[in-house]
């Protein structure tokens, strides 16, 4: 056993805990007469192949907002390489269709953002000259 499998074993890490999550979520879901079906083993296998498979994103960014009149929302950011083939992409978007409202809101983060970087960056120019 070497130090890098020992240290793997002691401190799995987030992808693992990530993929532990995820399939524990779908086994969480399945009716409890289903799951009272299979073995130990079989539960392991279900869990293994449904928390697996998950790829990281290049920009992976989540945060939550802590409203005074609305509550709790959530945001989340992912960006990356394109990875899905074309009829992926269809049913995605026939399944979640876009508003004129989201691509309003998008469209208004967006320019904040970039002003803000813009801002950000002529300060900081103006600081050092």
């Amino acid at each position: 056993m070497t130090a890098q499998s020992t240290e793997a074993e002691i401190n799995p890490g987030v992808q693992w805990l990530t993929q532990e999550m995820r399939g524990d979520a779908f086994w969480r879901q399945l009716p409890p007469e289903v799951r009272a079906g299979f073995n130990s083993a079989q539960e392991q296998a279900i869990r293994a192949t449904a928390g697996a498979g998950q790829n990281r994103h290049a920009i992976d960014y989540r945060l939550t907002l802590h409203l005074p009149v609305i509550g709790n929302i959530y945001l989340v950011l992912l960006g990356g390489r394109e990875r899905r083939n074309e009829l992926r992409r269809s049913l995605d978007q026939a399944m979640r269709p876009q508003s004129v409202l989201q691509h309003v809101v998008l469209g208004i983060l967006g320019l904040i953002t970039v002003s803000m970087v813009a801002a950000i960056g002529i300060l900081l120019y103006a600081a050092l000259r």
